[in-house]
């Protein structure tokens, strides 16, 4: 088994900051025939077939596994087959469309389902579908003979180091620190299918553990799949309550004041609510709780016609929650234009929030009455669920 890295980078995917650069992983595996699993990302494509040329005769190659086509891990796709012309791509039902969307050409190809195998010729490679982690097309290729699994993202970590193997770490504690910071960002929406995942291969017998990025795991394996399995099985505190998190920030104090009225309004005995402020809680907590809610309210002032930064920090985090089916609503205080109860609505409606009341808008200082509406506001929220 041979490994290819790709460079250091600064940013992964536009939005996910890597502050230890990170590998884009392709295995190499010799039977009597040859499989590459998984490509690189186009731009490590150069030193990616150098290294394969150091390694066999690119015409020798039969087999290239495409675990998922998501572009970091396809993007050599193009090139080696040019230069590999006996190589036959081999992927899932579900990367059919993707591949031929990548290549727009006819050419052979190999699909694969859940169990089936592949025989090098002294090597084996079996297939355990694994759909949505993250994409739909992913599957895990597992090497009998030499207990390996391959598991595309799965696992994985932007950490760049010149070791292969997380036993040889410099600072495993760091490496283990961006092992969780990218199930967060990257697969922490598809908690579900990570455990199906899990549970399709409690049974295989695994030595090492080889992603598409970071190091390879071979030492204490069982915390990387112990961790995902806890990461993946967080529920809520009282699973018989239904739970509610309200958040706001506030410049002068009066979107606080009302968060803690509807606070107090949605507290019903069946009922779990919490309340945050943005501008002085991290950002995980928040989401942490957003996550395991059936529903949030978002407390906004307007700031120049729109909602200030926290209140938008949290809206682009929702990409890495499942939030289909949740429960929202919004409100807010304000000078003498209010867009922001409005603009954050609209943006929850397009990520498919349910919104359950229309937004509470109050101007400047609210009165005692006006908070009386914000407690009556929280109740009919919390009475929506």
């Amino acid at each position: 088994m041979d490994w290819f890295t790709g460079s250091r980078l600064i940013t992964f995917d536009i939005v996910v900051p890597t502050k230890y650069g990170t590998t884009y992983n392709s295995y190499l595996v010799r039977g009597e025939k040859i499989a590459i699993i998984d490509t690189v990302k186009a731009y490590c494509v150069d030193e990616f077939i150098s290294k394969i040329r150091s390694l066999v005769k690119l015409e020798d190659i039969n087999y290239i596994v495409i675990n998922h086509t998501e572009p970091d891990h396809s993007g050599g796709l193009i090139s080696l087959m040019e230069l590999a012309p006996n190589a036959v791509p081999v992927f899932s039902r579900g990367a059919r469309t993707f591949v031929k969307n990548i290549l727009h050409k006819d050419f052979d190809y190999k699909e694969v389902k859940d169990g089936d195998s592949i025989d090098l010729g002294g090597k084996v490679l079996k297939f355990i579908s694994a759909p949505f982690l993250h994409w739909p097309d992913t599957m895990f290729t597992y090497l009998e003979n030499d207990k390996i699994l391959f598991p595309c993202d799965a696992f994985g970590s932007h950490y760049c180091s010149d070791k292969r193997f997380n036993d040889e770490l410099d600072s495993k504690e760091d490496a283990f620190g961006e092992f969780e910071f990218y199930y967060n960002c990257i697969l922490r929406p598809f908690k579900k299918h990570i455990i199906d995942a899990l549970d399709n291969i409690k049974d295989i017998d695994i030595e090492i553990i080889a992603p598409s990025h970071g190091p390879i795991l071979r030492e204490n394996i069982e915390k990387y799949i112990e961790s995902y399995k806890e990461w993946s099985g967080k529920t809520k505190k009282h699973p018989d309550k239904k739970k509610v998190t309200v958040v706001y920030v506030s410049s002068y104090g009066s979107t606080k004041k009302m968060a803690e009225y509807i606070y107090k309004g949605a507290s019903l005995p069946d009922t779990d609510v919490s309340l945050y402020n943005a501008a002085e809680t991290d950002l995980e907590t928040i989401l942490d709780e957003i996550e395991a809610s059936d529903e949030i309210i978002l407390g906004t002032p307007t700031l120049n016609a729109k909602a200030p930064k926290p209140i938008f920090d949290i809206i682009s985090s929702l990409v890495t929650l499942n939030i289909r089916g949740k429960a929202a609503a919004v409100f807010g205080c304000y000078g003498w234009s209010g867009e922001a109860v409005q603009i954050v609505e609209d943006i929850l409606k397009s990520l498919r929030f349910k919104i359950v009341a229309e937004g509470c808008k109050l101007r400047m200082i609210p009165s005692e009455e006006a908070l009386k509406e914000c407690e009556e506001f929280g109740r009919r929220c919390a009475s929506a669920i």
